[in-house]
This record gives structure tokens, sequence and C-alpha cells, in this order.
């Protein structure tokens, strides 16, 4: 059981009748405040599925939340479903389910988004249209912000380490910052010196994705009382 009042999202499978009746049943008993959701396509061989955003009216248990979308088909030996809940922030969430490709580039170094669909505003569906766009327009600065802040700090040749302490940054986000400095756009005024350190930059991540991977295994090691350096884990920026 998890309980959290705070914005939570998923990947839902169920069918559009079935989703939108269930965010509206919750929202007119005040179990929520807001929903989004959008449709994609299934790529990379996933099925087609919705991205949903909610935003609690207090606090709801998020186990309790995913079997309350199990939905039971006649033709499906399961019940479509959807993903676990999981905390989630408005500012990213918009801009990873429009897939653009600036925070792509920025967020998945395993995909830079090339290729990915994109999606409009107007594909969202939410009570609140007019609330979304202003919702939009506020995500798009904190990202404008946010980028130029870390390219700034990139140009004056600051070391990621201390571009992530002095900003508040998390270790995902220190990943990030290589891939912004890749990104080829007009926008962003990009100089050699910090082109030129970009493998040095690099270098700098893998002893930062080495210390993480070690802290991690000692956190295992102190509950399990186990060994853990000795045996294979997956790291943690293997994770999705």
């Amino acid at each position: 059981m998890a309980l959290t009042a705070k914005p939570i999202s998923t990947i839902s499978y169920n069918t559009e009748g079935f989703l939108k009746d269930k965010l509206d049943r919750m929202f007119k008993a005040n179990i929520i405040n807001d929903y989004r959701y959008i449709f994609h396509y299934g790529e990379d061989g996933d099925k087609d599925h919705f991205h949903v955003y909610i935003e609690p009216n207090k606090r709801v248990d998020t186990g309790k939340l995913r079997e309350d979308f199990n939905e039971v088909q006649v033709t499906e030996d399961k019940p479509l479903g959807c993903m676990p809940f999981r905390s989630s922030k408005f500012d990213h969430w918009i801009m990873y389910v429009l897939h653009d490709p600036e925070y792509l580039k920025a967020h998945n170094s395993q995909n830079d988004g090339d290729g990915k669909i994109e999606y409009k505003l107007d594909d969202i569906k939410t009570p609140f249209a007019e609330q979304l766009q202003r919702d939009y327009k506020v995500a798009l600065r904190l990202k404008q912000t946010d980028n130029q802040t870390i390219l700034d700090n990139m140009n004056q040749g600051k070391p990621l380490t201390q571009i992530a302490y002095e900003n508040d940054l998390s270790p995902m986000k220190i990943l990030a910052m290589s891939n912004l400095a890749r990104i080829d756009t007009g926008s962003m005024m990009i100089n050699e010196a910090m082109k030129n350190r970009l493998l040095e930059q690099d270098q700098e991540i893998e002893r930062l994705k080495s210390n993480m991977e070690t802290m991690r295994l000692k956190e295992l090691e102190n509950k399990t009382g186990e060994d853990l350096h000795t045996k294979k884990k997956e790291s943690v920026f293997d994770e999705g």
C-alpha cells in the first residue's frame, strides 16, 4: 500500500471509454482535482496506450487505485489495466507525452527522440482545457530557463558536479547535461570551448555512474548484510 496526495501518473492499456468514465467518476466524487490523458500509438514493440496524469484531492492508495483500473474484456484472457502509479511532475510529464524532441534528447540517453511520433497539446483530454494551456506555457518557460542555466554554466567551463551542486540537480539531470550540449539548434549558443570539453564531461559522468552504483550496493549491503560487490547487479542507469 502506498498513500499519496501528490500528482501521480501511469500508462493505461484500457479502452478510452472505460478510462474516461473511471476518471470522470473519480473527479465527480472529489477523489481527484484534475486529470489529463493522451493516446499514444505503440512504438518499439509496445501496444497502443494512454499516458495518464492525475492530481488527487486527498490521499489515495495507489495500489488500490491501480486495481480499480482493471477492465474485464470478453475477448481477452486477462483484464486490461494500467502500470503502477508513480509520483509525477507536470512539467516533465507534458514534455515527455508530447515527445518534445529537445526534452527527449536531454532526458533519455537511450532514445534521443529521432523518429518518434510527435503529439499536439490538443491531443490531451482534460476537464480544464484552459488550465492545461496555462500550465503548458509555464512548463515551456521552466524548460527554457533550466536549459539555459545548464548551458551557461557549461560555457563557463564548470564541472558537471559543481553545476549539479550549485543548482540542486539530480544525478539523472547530470547525465542529461551532456545530451543537452549536443542539441543542434539555433536557439542554443554553444561555444567551441564547451564542445572541446565534452569528452572530459563524459568521463566525469562515467565516474559519477560508478560512484552512484557503489553507493547503491553499499546501501543494499547495509540492509541485507550480503557482500553485493562480488555479485553482478543491474546498474540504476539501465532502468527505464
